[in-house]
């Protein structure tokens, strides 16, 4: 997507399988890439031969310790000097420690959440779910940052509309289910606002959420069941 831009900051683009993903975003958007390491990756670009007008979308920036390379990374990201963090070749808690203790970055994003973009070989589109890797058990209130977050993430690459299932185990809001009481309510207070870029339903078994056939089965009357963007859990 040619459409698709900005200033990507890698940290530890040092790894082969990372160095080729990036290569290949590169040849797909306009994005810049800025690569932190402690490592010289330099050799490792250029053993995949690339287009030399892509390198010159490759700012390498070399330091003496990870201190130093967080720090760095730090203000580029407060400045606005780049502003996409993206994960590279270092561990999770290294990364989660890295952006929760960036303070401003913390101010000027707010609630984080995790999201996972799958292409599933029976589904007909990407789908995005969250929070399933960083957010335990998230109450009413944080489900509903997590959908606007999901939304506000969603139009920045490129969604017009945004159809959103709440996850249960039913279909229908049960007492004794809290995943599908919490789903009404969450759907009720986004319908109440009326906003024709956020579609939400819910609850939703993951079935009816990503199958036509199931829906057309269990005759589920449902404007976006079957063919949702994105998946709240």
């Amino acid at each position: 997507n040619q459409t698709l831009n900005g200033k990507v900051a890698v940290l530890f683009a040092n790894d082969e399988k990372i160095i080729s993903v990036l290569l290949t975003v590169l040849e797909q958007t306009d994005i810049e890439l800025y690569l932190y390491d402690i490592e010289d990756p330099t050799e490792l670009i250029r053993s995949y031969n690339i287009d030399s007008t892509l390198i010159n979308r490759v700012h390498i920036y070399q330091f003496d310790s990870e201190q130093a390379l967080y720090n760095t990374c730090s203000n580029d990201l407060a400045q606005g000097k780049v502003t996409v963090l993206m994960k590279g070749n270092i561990e999770d808690s290294k990364m989660f420690s890295f952006i929760l203790s960036n303070r401003q970055f913390m101010e000027n994003y707010g609630y984080l959440n995790h999201v996972v973009c799958l292409d599933l070989p029976h589904y007909h589109k990407h789908l995005m779910m969250s929070d399933v890797y960083f957010n335990v058990a998230p109450t009413v209130e944080e489900k509903k940052q997590i959908i606007k977050n999901l939304q506000n993430f969603s139009q920045a690459i490129g969604y017009k509309q945004l159809k959103l299932a709440l996850l249960s185990s039913v279909n229908n809001p049960n007492k004794k289910i809290f995943s599908a009481t919490e789903a009404e309510k969450i759907k009720l207070t986004f319908e109440r606002i009326g906003n024709n870029d956020l579609l939400i339903e819910g609850p939703l078994t993951f079935e009816n959420a990503t199958d036509m056939e199931s829906v057309i089965k269990n005759n589920l009357k449902s404007e976006i069941a079957g063919d949702v963007d994105a998946i709240v859990v």
